[in-house]
């Protein structure tokens, strides 16, 4: 294995596009607030309603799931340049997502229910465990992971046992999460997020699919650094991906569709993260064809920019966004419907671009990921 110091530009534009996508699902739900004011006109309220059917069918899942692949990538660089010089990686990575975890905390302050970085550092401990596999053995546990084994068990168990009733932890928590934040108190709302907020999250996460999905994705990022699949853009693999996904993508939708219907809602669950994991793919494929193309390259370019400070941006997106649209800031959710709240995304995402070009001119790094990268290496 032999890795690159050069940065993959095509992965920056992913997890650019990727960070871009996330913020225009939460600004159009208003970070999980939720209060929508009550629209005077008929045809505005189709346009918020068209505006959230696009958004989450074209990124629900879809942006994340991106996210965490790239997530896998990025253990394969630091995993293979620590080989390179005869260094032992996985300790130290593992200190690394007690850092991660720490952001989360400081995002999940703001974000009510919303912080996916502190599940991110539980389930990233499977990448040290499996690292030194071989490559057919961790595509078999990822592919074990994607069959949604969590999901299929409770769904045998329901069929065995009608009667049976699945506990709900994430509702349990997500109901303590309004009355503070309706209060508008600062601090009040604070603990709260970080108490019952993070547990609402972790909860979802592991209750609604992604406690599989998500370290599968990391291990298949893991492989496509390994395999310099994402440094070869006119690798064959992704001709085929392309073809493979367009057929799959259509027919899970199909399946998610007739088991909304008739499944329990752990199968519900089940089929949604195989359309999910399927779209993503298509996506991922899509992007890199594209991305042989110079005017592509020249149109995602500001994407790079955003995909190299992805942290720095997701946590201020947290803080900006919640700022905006929560009582304790402007509040502008009683103002902003989704539509609306989506062109304040992309205006958010617009300075930000701003920021990211300004800062990278003069450091290397954006101020988390600087910030990260010395706490990992401190001695």
């Amino acid at each position: 294995m032999m890795p690159t110091n050069k940065r993959i530009e095509v992965v920056d534009a992913l997890r650019g596009f990727a960070i871009l996508c996330i913020l225009l699902l939460h600004c159009s739900n208003h970070f999980l607030y939720g209060t929508m004011p009550k629209e005077s006109y008929s045809w505005l309220n189709d346009l918020n309603n068209s505006t959230q059917e696009v958004l989450y069918f074209l990124f629900e899942g879809k942006a994340f799931g991106i996210f965490a692949l790239l997530f896998g990538f990025t253990f394969g660089i630091q995993y293979f340049k620590a080989q390179e010089k005869s260094l032992d990686f996985r300790l130290r990575f593992l200190w690394r997502m007690v850092l991660l975890a720490g952001f989360g905390i400081i995002n999940a302050a703001f974000f009510a229910g919303g912080d996916p970085l502190v599940f991110m550092a539980i389930v990233a401990v499977v990448l040290p465990l499996v690292a030194r596999l071989n490559s057919k053995l961790l595509l078999l546990i990822a592919f074990l992971l994607f069959l949604q084994p969590v999901e299929l068990y409770k769904a045998i168990l329901l069929w065995i046992n009608p009667s049976y009733e699945l506990v709900n932890y994430t509702d349990q928590f997500y109901n303590l999460l309004p009355q503070p934040l309706e209060e508008g108190a600062f601090f009040p709302m604070v603990w709260n997020n970080i108490t019952s907020g993070l547990k609402a999250c972790l909860a979802w996460a592991f209750e609604y699919g992604r406690v599989s999905q998500t370290p599968a994705l990391y291990l298949i990022g893991f492989l496509l650094y390994k395999h310099h699949v994402f440094s070869n853009i006119h690798h064959t693999t992704w001709d085929k991906l392309t073809i493979g996904t367009l057929i799959t993508t259509p027919v899970l939708y199909i399946v998610k569709f007739i088991s909304n219907t008739n499944a329990t809602e752990s199968f519900k669950i089940a089929t949604t993260m195989w359309y999910n994991l399927s779209a993503i793919f298509l996506i991922i494929a899509l992007f890199v064809l594209l991305f042989r193309t110079s005017f592509f390259q020249k149109l995602t370019s500001m994407f790079r920019i955003y995909g190299k400070m992805s942290l720095t941006n997701f946590v201020l997106q947290s803080l900006i966004g919640t700022f905006l649209f929560y009582p304790y800031g402007l509040h502008l959710s009683r103002y902003c419907g989704i539509f609306s709240s989506v062109l304040i995304g992309i205006a958010i995402a617009i300075l930000q671009i701003i920021f990211s070009f300004w800062w990278l001119k003069k450091h290397q790094q954006g101020p988390l990921e600087y910030l990260w990268h010395k706490a990992t290496y401190v001695r």
